[in-house]
Order: structure tokens, then C-alpha cells, then sequence
């Protein structure tokens, strides 16, 4: 997944989907670490939340964010820039 963001972009609406029809449920992303594949699905959501409430983002910022609640996630520069590839 971490290849084809056009890949990872249907993954994402997908689960989105499926987050909205849930019915309230939580709907669980998980790779094998939770830091790798399901923290840049996880950073990724967050950038799209926050660009719909904000003009600018910085997507770094929000990785530093988010290791407030779970550290050493986004942590490789495949991941970095896969993260930002997707947001382009």
C-alpha cells in the first residue's frame, strides 16, 4: 500500500465509507507495529481533517502531533514521503 498513493487514496475512501456506515462503531486500522502503514493512513486523516478546517497544513506538524499520543509513529523517510506524495 505504501507503493501507489492512487491505491492508497481508494483504500482511504473505502474505509471511510465504511467508518460512516458503522453505525457508531469504531472501525479499527491496524498494521503489524501500528507506527508504520496504519500511522500514515492515521497522519493522512488527520491532514484531510484539518485542510478542511484550515488553509495551510503542515503535514510534519501534524506527524509531531500525533507522536504526542503515540510515539515513534511515521518514522521511516518512505513514510514521510509517501505521507506527503499522497497529499500532493
Amino acid at each position: 500500500m505504501l507503493h501507489d498513493p492512487r491505491l492508497f487514496a481508494r483504500f482511504f475512501q473505502a474505509t471511510r465509507r465504511s467508518m460512516k456506515s458503522s453505525l457508531g462503531r469504531p472501525v479499527v486500522i491496524m498494521c503489524s507495529s501500528g507506527s508504520g502503514r496504519s500511522a500514515v493512513f492515521i497522519a493522512y486523516d488527520m491532514v484531510v481533517k484539518a485542510l478542511s478546517k484550515e488553509n495551510r497544513i503542515y503535514p510534519c506538524g501534524v506527524v509531531s502531533e500525533f507522536r504526542n499520543y503515540r510515539p515513534c509513529v511515521v518514522r521511516t523517510v518512505v513514510e514521510y514521503w509517501f505521507l506527503h506524495r499522497c497529499l500532493a
